[in-house]
């Protein structure tokens, strides 16, 4: 039986992630996500059906996630369940994330 891998990025795509600091001439949200991006596409390289990914956005300006009626989950959505990721998937991703209009939520559980 073949090793079974899931990978979950949890991304923050908070109104502040729109900003540029630190002298870069792009986003942090941009900024951060090279680093994704590349982990992603290394992944869907691999042509593994058994390396799975996912992604959570944090601060999103919606909520959709399983748990989205407990006020404790808002602003939490899930942009892609745990799958086999392909190329289309990275397209759609890319349209997805992007800084929103919101920086209220983040991933904190409170028990």
């Amino acid at each position: 039986m073949a090793d079974k891998e899931a990978t979950i990025y949890i991304v923050d795509v908070g109104k502040s992630m729109g900003e540029c600091r630190n002298g870069r001439s792009i986003t942090d949200l941009e900024y951060a996500m090279q680093y994704v991006w590349d982990r992603i596409t290394a992944t869907v390289a691999t042509g593994r059906k058994t390396a799975t990914i996912g992604v959570v956005g944090l601060k999103t300006d919606e909520t959709s996630n399983d748990l989205q009626d407990e006020e404790s989950y808002s602003n939490i959505s899930v942009f892609q369940d745990i799958q086999q990721t392909l190329m289309s998937d990275i397209r759609s991703l890319r349209e997805r994330i992007k800084p929103n209009k919101t920086d209220s939520g983040d991933g904190k559980l409170s028990y």
